[in-house]
């Protein structure tokens, strides 16, 4: 079993070392660590809700039902990965994998690996909530000791505007390239890096103070504004990962996205892809 450390959450995984992904490495702990959630992976039929289990929602999928304390996520008998339950603590979760496919060809079990690593994406969301944080969509880097997160739709510019960073300013430090987890910890917002960075090849362990949140939008000229507390929470709320398909959750993680766009300095920078643009957001952030 590997333990975990993520947003200063310990977490024991118990499953073989060749479904865990690359990234998460980084955030191994030491096994004397006690952990405070477990996660296992079976090899199992398909899981089946007790008769009288309620179902709770239905998203696109996924079917959740309810019993006696226990969720029970389920999806297609077909699937590699047919399903997952938790308790109502959130502090034991069970993916079950397929056992009628075949684990002896690397193909399936690279297949697994990437199921499972979405799985447990999952997982982890739901524990960031439960730490009044959501799952940000960003481009996250840490400067002077403080986090800064560009946030904007795919191939806006985020990453294109990070690497400008670094040209122009020394001791900048990339905490994620995709993504990174937006905790508000001791009446303060914290950016913690992630296991999980899309193809940007870029996660850091890491936490750092967040300074600023900018969202960005390609324009003809750079221009930076500070954002009402109404437009803040609507753009941020946009840009997180929901754990959609637990109502208690999603809840907390709206209710930490609201906290966290009150307490942040959150901007919109329209920009080009250039230096001036670089200048522009400093300067409204630090000016």
């Amino acid at each position: 079993m590997k333990k975990l450390r993520v947003f200063q959450t310990i977490v024991g995984i118990d499953m073989p070392d060749a479904y865990f992904n690359g990234y998460m490495e980084k955030f191994f702990c030491d096994d004397s660590c006690d952990a405070s959630v477990m996660i296992s992976v079976i090899n199992d039929k398909m899981i089946e809700p007790p008769p009288n289990a309620t179902e709770e929602s239905c998203i696109p999928g996924h079917t959740v039902y309810a019993f006696d304390g226990y969720k029970y996520i389920l999806r297609s008998e077909y699937d590699k990965i047919t399903g997952y339950q938790y308790n109502n603590e959130y502090t034991n979760f069970v993916i079950t994998i397929n056992d009628t496919i075949t684990r002896d060809d690397a193909t399936v079990i690279d297949a697994l690996k990437i199921e499972i690593s979405s799985v447990l994406r999952r997982i982890f969301i739901m524990l960031a909530a439960i730490k009044n944080g959501v799952f940000f969509h960003s481009v996250s880097l840490e400067y002077g000791g403080e986090a800064i997160a560009f946030s904007a739709v795919s191939e806006t510019g985020k990453t294109t505007h990070a690497n400008l960073w670094k040209e122009a300013y020394a001791n900048v430090a990339m905490i994620n390239g995709d993504s990174a987890y937006l905790i508000w910890e001791n009446h303060k917002a914290y950016i913690y890096g992630s296991p999980w960075c899309g193809t940007s090849d870029v996660s850091m362990n890491m936490k750092a103070p967040v300074k600023a949140i900018v969202f960005l939008e390609q324009a003809m000229e750079n221009t930076i504004e500070k954002l009402s507390i109404p437009d803040a929470f609507m753009r941020l709320s946009s840009r997180c990962f929901m754990p959609l398909w637990d109502k208690v959750l999603m809840l907390k993680a709206l209710n930490a996205a609201e906290e966290l766009s009150h307490a942040v300095n959150c901007y919109l920078l329209k920009c080009l892809p250039d230096n001036d643009a670089v200048k522009v957001c400093y300067n409204g952030i630090y000016g």
